[in-house]
């Protein structure tokens, strides 16, 4: 192949039939390709499997079939109607009866009352007939149990004095009786000589007003 003469060298045809030559020549046995490995098969499921997945499948129908049975009887409690009580049993001993309400004219009265009570009587000054000394007399007639007929023959001053009508009455709830045991009259004064409860003795000043026909006790002055 690598001779220079044009003659003597070798064509490209004979130089491939001299390669195939030498390549049969040094081919073996142990060269050949090896055949492809073959596919193995799933082998056949065997009797004795078959025989221990049976309990399995057994067992897994019983509890779907217990199952069922369950929510089927839970369904049938559930569409059962509710037992209404007999009207004919008596009523447990328990049952209250309802407290009645307090009518609204009750209320209205006891609440009219007590503010009739809280209220002092405020009326006119309404003078006493005759002299003032007679007026002065016949204030003390009236107590203590008339507080209110007495309240009437004071004036604003002498209401201020005895701290209003619930200070007045209340004083002559403490006192059981009072009498008159005599009169002085200097001017607009009036000296007027009391006894309470039957012993106790006081002499006492009340300034005196001229109203219309007759008299008010315009100020208590005090004890002299």
């Amino acid at each position: 192949m690598l001779d220079p003469d044009p003659v003597s060298r070798w064509s490209m045809a004979d130089a491939a039939h001299a390669l195939e030559r030498l390549h049969d020549q040094h081919r073996t046995v142990g060269t050949l390709p090896e055949p492809a490995p073959a596919v193995s098969l799933p082998d056949a499921e065997s009797p004795e499997s078959r025989r221990r997945r049976w309990p399995l499948v057994a067992a897994l129908v019983v509890l779907l079939l217990l199952a069922a049975a369950a929510i089927g009887l839970l369904q049938r409690r559930d569409d059962e109607p509710t037992a209404s009580p007999d009207p004919r049993e008596p009523r447990s001993s328990t049952s209250t009866e309802p407290t009645p309400e307090p009518t609204p004219t009750s209320t209205a009265t006891v609440t009219e009352t007590a503010t009739e009570s809280a209220t002092d009587p405020e009326p006119e000054p309404a003078p006493a007939a005759g002299s003032a000394e007679e007026a002065v007399a016949t204030y003390y007639g009236l107590l203590p149990e008339d507080t209110e007929g007495a309240w009437a023959y004071l004036g604003e001053g002498a209401r201020a004095d005895a701290g209003g009508y619930d200070d007045f009455a209340g004083f002559w709830q403490t006192i059981s009786d009072v009498s008159v045991e005599g009169t002085d009259v200097d001017g607009d004064t009036v000296t007027v000589e009391l006894v309470y409860n039957g012993g106790e003795s006081e002499t006492r000043q009340l300034q005196v007003t001229e109203s219309g026909d007759g008299w008010i006790i315009s100020d208590d002055l005090g004890p002299v």
